[in-house]
């Protein structure tokens, strides 16, 4: 800047940062009594006398828009803007919150040297913020087309502010701004731009070249392809910030490599930019695909919203499943005792107590059980036994009963058989006594009379 130390109230204290459109300044307001960040255009030769159509013209009506646009999005993660106007000289400049920190290009680099105070989960928290404070805007009908690490700011406290809207605009510009009847009301945004000339022309910069940063810019924005371009290009984007966290560049670049735009350009439109798993070594895959859903070459292969970004890196953050990688049932009981690690303890605790316990009883009633099949079979030897004896014992009775019957008719016999002996006996004895009575002999027939058995005398 000239000597000139005061820019209409405002002190110039130095200068932050320079860009293509613009520069920015660190300066004191005095009435407020504090510091700011002031953003001037630069101040070209306007060709053709300022005319519509010029290169100038065009820069100062894209700078307007900026600073209207982020002036009506209020959100926590977007700068603020405090003023805008024109000093004395003509020149253009609008002020917002002065911002001390670092960019979130720097901060992948901390990450990437393994410094203690930034870690990838640290890191996904400032992408987290950066999806909440897009899908904002996008709520807003407002889209960032140029969002990359270098674009976000992260404060000393955490605070995450995405910055440099020079190239925003509305989802829909050719539609009547609608703006809030009341100040509780918030609709879509409007740019304010009086040059009609410059409606349509959103994805051509001044050059003639496309608008946008290749190696974060959507494949549809890379082509130019206009009708296409929307807040699912600022998804591609995101994804493309998370590429360069994991692999430890921006895609399409390798580490430590300058490569030209226009050749990250040709590349971009051409394909995919390489896996990141081939990028660098260890990445989590839930991680990775998150990135790639972020970044599919067409748009409706992508992420719905931001919000569903910023739900996938949650998820993964707290060990819930990544619905960018895989589902079902058993991922989301792992990922549950991933992140409930000590109730999982105690519940597998009384989950192996109770298997003891189902075990000690299954035992006790297996002993038992078998305790009593033994009893029942030594009982059931036992009752064969006695049976088996009582069969003996039965067939003995029998034997005996059948032995008695033979002694009986045995003796039975022995004495029909003496009866028939001594019969016989009887009957030749008197045979014989009364022989010898026939001859005269007298004491023959006596003899004989008395050899017969006592029990058969008195037949004769």
């Amino acid at each position: 800047m000239s000597d000139t130390t005061r820019f209409g109230r405002y002190e110039v204290e130095e200068e932050v940062a320079r860009g293509g459109m613009g520069v920015i300044y660190r300066v004191r307001d005095p009435e407020m009594r504090r510091f700011l960040a002031m953003k001037v255009l630069l101040s070209e030769e306007s060709d053709a006398d300022g005319a519509p159509g010029s290169r100038h013209s065009k820069l100062a009506a894209r700078f307007t828009d900026e600073a209207q646009l982020t002036g009506q999005l209020d959100h926590p993660g977007i700068i603020p803007v405090y003023d805008m106007g024109q000093d004395d000289e003509g020149r253009r400049f609008f002020t917002m919150r002065l911002v001390k920190g670092r960019t979130l290009e720097e901060i992948f680099e901390l990450v990437r040297s393994g410094d203690e105070t930034w870690t990838i989960t640290r890191a996904l928290g400032v992408l987290q913020k950066v999806c909440e404070a897009m899908a904002f805007a996008h709520d807003r009908g407002v889209i960032h087309r140029d969002l990359k690490p270098a674009n976000v700011m992260v404060g000393r406290f955490g605070e995450t502010y995405v910055m440099d809207w020079g190239l925003a605009k509305l989802i829909d510009e050719d539609e009547e701004a609608r703006r809030p009847q009341d100040a509780s009301q918030q609709t879509i945004m409007s740019s304010g731009r009086s040059d009609e000339s410059s409606r349509g022309h959103g994805l051509d910069t001044l050059d003639g070249d496309i608008m946008g940063t290749p190696a974060y810019m959507a494949p549809e924005q890379a082509r130019g392809d206009v009708q296409r371009v929307g807040p699912l290009s600022d998804v591609y984007s995101v994804g493309a910030m998370l590429y360069h966290l994991l692999a430890g560049h921006a895609p399409y670049r390798s580490s430590g490599e300058s490569v030209p735009a226009f050749e990250v350009l040709k590349a971009l439109r051409a394909g995919p930019p390489a896996a990141i798993e081939l990028e660098a070594g260890g990445v989590p895959a839930e991680l990775c695909a998150i990135a790639e859903r972020a970044m599919a070459r067409e748009p409706e292969a992508r992420y719905a919203g931001m919000l569903e970004v910023a739900e996938d890196l949650q998820a993964y953050v707290e060990n819930r499943v990544v619905h960018a990688y895989r589902q079902g049932a058993v991922v989301e009981f792992k990922k549950w005792v991933q992140r409930n690690r000590a109730i999982a303890a105690s519940l597998a605790a009384v989950f192996v107590l109770v298997l003891a316990g189902l075990a000690a009883v299954s035992y006790i009633q297996t002993r038992a059980r078998g305790e009593v099949e033994g009893k029942n079979r030594e009982l059931a030897a036992t009752n064969l036994e006695l049976e088996a004896e009582r069969q003996r014992t039965a067939e003995a009775r029998d034997l005996a009963e059948a032995n008695r019957e033979r002694a009986v008719e045995n003796e039975r016999i022995a004495l029909a058989n003496e009866q028939e002996a001594l019969w016989q006996s009887y009957v030749g004895n008197v045979g014989a006594a009364y022989a010898a009575l026939e001859v005269g002999s007298a004491s023959e027939a006596r003899r004989r009379l008395a050899a017969c058995p006592e029990s058969l005398r008195g037949r004769e």
